[in-house]
């Protein structure tokens, strides 16, 4: 659960372990329990300071109202500003800072758009305020302000249209000749457009912030479900491609 401050660029993480039984108890009461709890748990932690025993205390006595099982020990809060991080990196990308957008998922992950970098936004997920530290955070940070500076969603959209609305308008016997070859044909190409501006973003955060081996260390945190899943899974590495 996320909570932003009002007054101050803060943003604390409530995370809870729950069991398999918690959490198919809260799915079958549907999203206006977890409004509630949300509503309950914000006046909780905004009503003072959220590093204290007392409000991880409150938060677990509203968590078991609503039907939650879980102890103390399940709770974690963690407070943290990732506009600082954002500054501290654009500053050192010299870039104007992006407008800051945090989404509450545990999806460990951050990205970035924008026509120009004085009118860019980045997104950054409860997932990665929860699971990175600060270093690894800001190398994170460091690659999406990589994409901002290349202007590369700009590049991305204008290679995605010139293959498809050409297909269509352009070189039309083209496609009728090669049929679904020539959407693979496309997909191929945006894909290694699109692997070639990862790995751009990537070195920009290295030559800049210079620590590759936490920015290594964080992606594979972000991709660790999908690098399991790549060793082990022959079927999953199949439907991927």
């Amino acid at each position: 659960t996320l909570f932003r401050s009002m007054t101050q660029p803060d943003v604390t993480v409530v995370t809870v372990m729950s069991t398999p039984e918690a959490t198919r108890s809260l799915s079958s009461r549907g999203n206006q329990v977890m409004h509630q709890i949300r509503d309950q748990l914000g006046k909780t932690v905004f009503a003072g300071n959220v590093d204290n025993p007392e409000t991880k205390m409150a938060i677990h006595n509203v968590l078991v109202q609503a039907g939650v099982s879980c102890g103390l020990d399940d709770i974690e809060i963690r407070t943290r500003n990732p506009y600082a991080l954002v500054k501290k990196a654009a500053d050192q990308f010299r870039l104007p800072i992006p407008r800051i957008a945090i989404v509450n998922t545990p999806v460990n992950n951050a990205a970035a758009t924008g026509i120009s970098p004085g009118r860019s936004s980045m997104t950054i997920t409860a997932g990665a305020l929860e699971d990175l530290s600060d270093e690894e955070l800001e190398s994170v940070i460091g690659h999406e302000l990589g994409h901002i500076r290349g202007r590369d969603p700009i590049i991305l959209f204008m290679v995605m249209s010139v293959m498809y609305v050409g297909g269509l308008y352009l070189w039309l016997p083209l496609l009728l000749d090669l049929g679904l070859f020539y959407f693979l044909l496309a997909f191929a190409i945006i894909y290694m457009v699109g692997k070639f501006l990862e790995t751009r973003a990537d070195t920009a955060s290295v030559a800049v912030l210079g620590k590759p081996g936490v920015l290594a260390s964080a992606l594979t945190q972000i991709g660790f479900k999908q690098l399991y899943y790549e060793k082990y899974s022959s079927q999953a590495r199949f439907i991927d491609w």
